[in-house]
């Protein structure tokens, strides 16, 4: 995406919109995480529908970074990431995790943190009860 510097940041975002332009999109709600002057970053969340039924399914989180030089607004696709809310629901690990830090649970620890499922926290909860018994 190239846009000249004549185009304001609302122009961008309306760009990143139009790209995705997909009967199976839904509703597009779309924040700036970081305004210039040369950066910026913008958070688009994608409603995706059911091929089927047209009813929501699931989200897809697109991160985009721009750059903003005196030849126009450049997209940076290295620096850009996409997060899909389907099956391995990586939006969805992503809010748990910050969650998880922003409430003070995993401030002073250190190493790797595994969010699992209620279910699969059921199941090691059993096998943690298991083992102890011996």
């Amino acid at each position: 995406m190239s846009l000249p510097t004549s185009n304001t940041l609302e122009d961008v975002k309306l760009k990143i919109r139009e790209t995705f332009s997909n009967p199976r999109i839904g509703k597009t709600i779309q924040t700036v995480l970081k305004e210039g002057p040369r950066t910026f970053k913008i958070a688009t969340l994608f409603e995706i529908k059911d091929n089927n039924k047209n009813q929501f399914h699931h989200y897809s989180l697109k991160i985009d970074s721009i750059n903003k030089k005196k030849a126009g607004w450049f997209y940076e696709s290295e620096k850009s990431v996409r997060l899909d809310g389907g099956t391995n629901n990586e939006i969805e690990m992503l809010y748990k995790f910050l969650r998880a830090i922003f409430e003070g649970d995993i401030a002073a620890k250190t190493g790797d943190l595994h969010i699992i499922s209620s279910e699969q926290y059921i199941g090691l909860e059993k096998v943690l009860e298991w083992l102890l018994m011996w």
